[in-house]
């Protein structure tokens, strides 16, 4: 019998996805879904594997989440449930935290207010191996720890909240997501154990594969989560948790507060604009039991292929990485 595994997944802040002319559709959160994992997935192999070629990182990429060509075919199927009562969360004037250029009012999306929630079950096929079911559920732990989905979900939109199952609690079982937090700390326990137990599970994985039997691949050290950051590369990874910064030392009343904080700088080509550039910092917001939010921000140093930004005219993206740190109140937490 093929296994099915489920979770819960809550936004703790607006999903902002396109839809009819009507309104928001959640029909094709299943392909964002696995469009976000497959992000992650590849960043974390990438900073495990440094010098591992695109066609490399895309066989492994593959056999976890499946690809269109028969040899492979399809590794998992996915059934998202809404909430019966999803149409009372449908809104056309979610706040995006800026303002129009031209009107100074403030900008509109159309989305999902927050607290939705939907029932993810995924179908393994029969025969995957331990190995990649494994890699595959510390994927979305790891999304569900430092990334969104949606529109902005790179400035704390879409934020989620994992309701594990047991199948996947096995897995992360002293790592359960909660929005019962009590601080900044205790979150940073939470991602140091968790981002840990995710090179674990993915190492061990790796090594069942036939790139890393044929020698094709090499895995860094783990102490490599406590080195230096990684730089110039020509897309995101994630190695070090150095990478990661969280407001330690001063928390956001409420949603819109935060949202607005974290938005950063429109003309920093670092940060994203510019010529369109995916930002190299990805920030989502954690819920507190006294209700304020504190951000989380995961960033990566990407080459600007010798670009200048028209804010201040530096060349390297850590300049743009370090003014919005400033601005959303960010530490580089993992630093000390």
């Amino acid at each position: 019998m093929a296994l099915v595994q489920s979770f819960k997944v809550k936004f703790i802040t607006p999903l902002l996805i396109h839809g009819s002319a009507k309104g928001p559709d959640a029909g094709h959160l299943g392909t964002s879904f696995r469009g976000v994992w497959r992000f992650w997935f590849r960043a974390f192999v990438g900073g495990m594997v440094p010098d591992i070629t695109m066609e490399n990182l895309l066989t492994l990429e593959n056999s976890v989440f499946g690809a269109a060509n028969r040899k492979v075919g399809k590794i998992f199927s996915m059934k998202i449930t809404p909430p019966d009562n999803l149409g009372e969360f449908v809104s056309h004037q979610i706040p995006a935290g800026f303002n129009e250029p031209s009107t100074n009012r403030p900008f509109m999306f159309r989305g999902y207010k927050s607290d939705t929630s939907f029932t993810v079950n995924i179908t393994h096929r029969k025969g995957i191996d331990e190995e990649t079911v494994r890699a595959l559920g510390a994927t979305i732990w790891l999304w569900g720890a430092l990334g969104g989905i949606g529109q902005r979900s790179r400035r704390g939109f879409g934020s989620p909240l994992l309701e594990l199952s047991s199948n996947y609690k096995s897995l992360f079982d002293e790592l359960t997501f909660s929005d019962s937090f009590q601080n900044a700390e205790e979150i940073k326990n939470f991602l140091k154990l968790g981002v840990a137990k995710v090179w674990d599970t993915i190492e061990q994985f790796l090594k069942k594969t036939h790139l890393y039997s044929d020698g094709r691949i090499t895995i860094v050290g783990k102490n490599n989560m406590e080195g230096s950051v990684p730089c110039e590369y020509g897309w995101f990874v994630l190695r070090s948790l150095k990478q990661i910064a969280i407001g330690m030392n001063e928390n956001f009343v409420d949603q819109q507060t935060a949202l607005k904080a974290i938005h950063g700088c429109k003309q920093c080509t670092g940060l994203g604009y510019g010529e369109r550039w995916p930002s190299p910092i990805i920030t989502r917001l954690y819920r507190i039991t006294d209700g304020h939010y504190i951000p989380v921000a995961t960033h990566c140093d990407q080459d600007m292929d010798g670009r200048t930004c028209p804010v201040s005219g530096h060349t390297d993206r850590q300049t743009c990485i370090d003014k919005y740190r400033q601005k959303a109140k960010l530490i580089w937490t993992f630093n000390e």
